[in-house]
């Protein structure tokens, strides 16, 4: 195989390459219009008929939290929940964002001794942007060896709906929902369906669901295992075709050595040749020279 062929293949890859990332982003565009988008709306319009109905009826929502070193706190959630929807191409994020508060009057007091644990709830504390009353008793050396909690404050809390327009999924995050911190979910757009929707306003309501116990179903699983199969098949591909172009760059930096030795060989003996002619034509010049004398 020849440079020209080399490079002639080198195009060709790269060609066959930019068709393939203009037929997977049509793909993925496709997908996002027929399946993604109708199932982000669907989750849009049953927020606003939820947000709307929590808002007339002012229900009361009461979730409790676990904090670490002081145990079990009620959050009453405000039920004028605020609603966003940005959309952009073909990317969509829907929020739903409240405050939740907890009242001093009726959060408990907790005894908290010694002086790393009472450090440690504060700093929890702190972290959670939650205070409140902490009554501390001093040892006889000034230091404190115990303290009673009773914390109040409030809290933010969030729903994201979020699309992975490349992996055309649903990407569902839940902030201070299920305890303090985050829960992600991911799902297919035809999983986002009457029943998971309605498992959902259950859920931010605190009423009996299945929200975040939902099984995988068979045809996802299915999915999932086809995924990684062909994940591991491009993998063991992309790395073939790199040490195949190792081997290949390899030999062309052989033969190109093997050109510049000959070149430089070549170039060696055609300089010692005219050397050796000038000599011999100098060696002429000199015995003519002699014989005229």
């Amino acid at each position: 195989m020849g440079f020209l062929d080399d490079l002639e293949q080198e195009a060709q890859q790269r060609k066959n390459n930019e068709e393939q990332v203009k037929e997977e982003y049509a793909s993925r565009q496709k997908r996002y219009r027929k399946d993604v988008e109708p199932a982000m709306v669907q989750i849009h319009k049953h927020l606003q008929r939820l947000i709307k109905s929590l808002s007339y009826l002012q229900k009361k929502i009461v979730t409790q939290q676990e904090i670490s070193g002081y145990g079990q706190l009620n959050f009453t959630i405000d039920p004028q929940f605020k609603l966003e929807l940005e959309r952009e191409h073909w990317q969509c994020d829907i929020k739903l964002i409240t405050t939740a508060n907890a009242e001093k009057e009726l959060s408990p007091e907790v005894k908290v001794d010694g002086l790393q644990q009472i450090k440690a709830v504060q700093r929890q504390l702190i972290d959670l942007h939650l205070g409140g009353n902490a009554r501390i008793d001093k040892d006889e050396h000034g230091k404190p060896k115990s303290a009673v909690f009773q914390v109040s404050g409030t809290i933010n809390l969030a729903v994201m709906f979020h699309t992975d327009a490349h992996e055309g999924k649903i990407i569902m995050t839940l902030k201070n929902f299920e305890g303090l911190g985050t829960v992600v979910r991911h799902y297919n757009p035809d999983q986002i369906t009457d029943e998971l929707l309605d498992q959902f306003s259950r859920y931010i309501v605190g009423e009996k669901n299945t929200l975040l116990r939902e099984e995988l179903s068979d045809e996802y699983r299915k999915q999932l295992k086809l995924k990684v199969q062909k994940e591991e098949m491009r993998r063991q591909w992309e790395q073939k075709l790199s040490e195949q172009s190792e081997r290949e760059r390899a030999e062309l930096e052989k033969d190109r050595g093997m050109i510049d030795k000959l070149v430089t060989d070549t170039h060696s003996i055609t300089t010692k040749i005219k050397k050796s002619k000038l000599l011999s034509r100098l060696a002429n010049l000199t015995k003519s020279k002699k014989d005229d004398q």
